[in-house]
């Protein structure tokens, strides 16, 4: 299916982020953890028992799902690592995604600043000035908790 400008740019990231060091498989959730959850299920159903060390998901809602369905399978095919696997999600919002890192549900996520009032500042620039609309208009994400960064051979660990 064609993916919405977000997914690419994300994905984009991700793997810039990488350095292609690591292989990456990828499985279409539709941005909630219901889809995330039946997504897991068929890529499982359809490659076996790969093995795989992270999940990462274009938010914090799909990582929850995917750990929703990894716990249930990894109950079913009798595969207990695949409850210790670390997910990470994308959004980093203080209620959902940080809270969900500080309590261990998460390993990591990603915060994305809001990005309204840029796109504000931006239209009102245009209506009043005249201003041309950027093409492209980039914000700043950062990790959280504040320290991750790819390790050796991709895996993403915690500064010491």
């Amino acid at each position: 299916t064609q993916q919405a400008p977000r997914a690419r740019a994300g994905r984009a990231g991700f793997l810039e982020a990488t350095g292609r060091a690591i292989a990456v498989s990828e499985i279409e959730g539709l941005w909630s953890a219901d889809s995330a959850d039946k997504a897991v299920a068929r890529w499982l159903a359809l490659s076996g028992s790969p093995e795989f060390r992270l999940v990462a998901c274009q938010n914090d809602p799909m990582a929850v799902g995917a750990r929703t369905g990894l716990h249930r399978l990894a109950l079913e095919r009798r595969r207990p690592e695949w409850r210790r696997l670390p997910l990470l999600g994308v959004d980093g919002l203080p209620h959902e995604g940080r809270r969900l890192v500080d309590e261990g549900v998460l390993a990591a996520t990603v915060v994305v600043p809001p990005t309204s009032g840029t796109a504000i500042v931006s239209l009102n620039a245009v209506w009043r000035f005249g201003a041309a609309i950027p093409a492209k208009v980039v914000v700043e994400a950062t990790p959280y908790p504040a320290g991750l960064a790819p390790a050796e051979g991709g895996d993403v660990a915690a500064r010491p």
